[in-house]
């Protein structure tokens, strides 16, 4: 891996960090040379763009992305503490 790392179409994401133009973490677009922008953020970390409004200026939208729990991942530990205390009647 070299200073920034070209996202590819099939293969999972990188880890996002907090920053799209942090040192040695670049995350480069799959074919345009440029940083993801906040909105591709929200979609590789899987917030729907017409649902998830994120406040704040652009370094905080980045951090705020960066440091979130995907929803998906939320849901499903959502649904394994259910199914746990549910099983406990």
């Amino acid at each position: 891996m070299g200073f920034y790392r070209r996202l590819s179409w099939f293969e999972p994401s990188p880890t996002l960090v907090t920053s799209p133009a942090m040192k040695g973490r670049i995350i480069v677009h799959p074919w345009e040379d440029r940083p993801l922008s906040i909105n591709e953020y929200k979609l590789i970390q899987g917030f729907l763009l017409v649902d998830w409004l994120v406040p704040g200026s652009v370094t905080d939208k980045y951090r705020k992305i960066g440091e979130a729990v995907p929803p998906t991942l939320s849901y499903a530990i959502a649904n394994k503490v259910r199914e746990i205390l549910g099983s406990e009647e």
